[in-house]
């Protein structure tokens, strides 16, 4: 019988080949459908600012608008629209309150940072050499590739002295 499409928007199965998908991906009743869904997902702020840059519609106003929600003019009501109002209010606090809290419980991850640095280079007040402060990382060899000898040179840990007789160059 050959592939089906199901397309989630419009709850609708159809043959699936490149025809029957672009002319129902252009037809009226899914692209009708995606906007409602999408129109279902936007925030209380979203709604008010797109509306806002809407005329009102007249024939809405009488109850004759046979548009409906494809008008291009808007059909809030005054009502709707101060609910909105609310709605949108309510979750900027919320918003801002969970940033609050968020802001509280976080640690200064800069501050501490840079606190850590400065106790490091004011408590060392004797000179030490550039290795004794360069904490150069201790590398060993994992223990499954100690029994097999002639590793390639990408395999070996580089040793201390390796690191520190390496030629320096600058990136950037």
């Amino acid at each position: 019988m050959g592939k089906r499409y199901y397309c989630e928007v419009c709850d609708k199965h159809f043959a699936d080949n490149v025809t029957n998908r672009r002319n129902h991906l252009k037809g009226l009743a899914h692209q009708r459908n995606r906007k409602a869904h999408y129109d279902a997902c936007r925030d209380a702020a979203t709604i008010l600012a797109e509306e806002a840059k809407k005329n009102p519609c007249r024939k809405f106003a009488s109850g004759q608008c046979i548009f409906g929600a494809s008008c291009r003019f808007s059909h809030m009501t005054y009502a709707y629209r101060i609910a909105l109002e609310k709605q949108a209010e309510a979750d900027w606090f919320a918003k801002r309150r969970k940033m609050e809290e968020a802001a509280k419980n976080e640690s200064p991850k800069f501050e501490s940072w840079l606190e850590k640095f400065e106790s490091k280079s004011s408590g060392s007040d004797e000179k030490e050499s550039d290795s004794d402060s360069l904490h150069i990382p201790e590398f060993s060899l994992p223990e499954f590739l100690h029994g097999i000898p002639d590793l390639p040179p990408s395999l070996i840990p580089p040793t201390k002295e390796d690191i520190l007789t390496a030629p320096f160059s600058e990136w950037g």
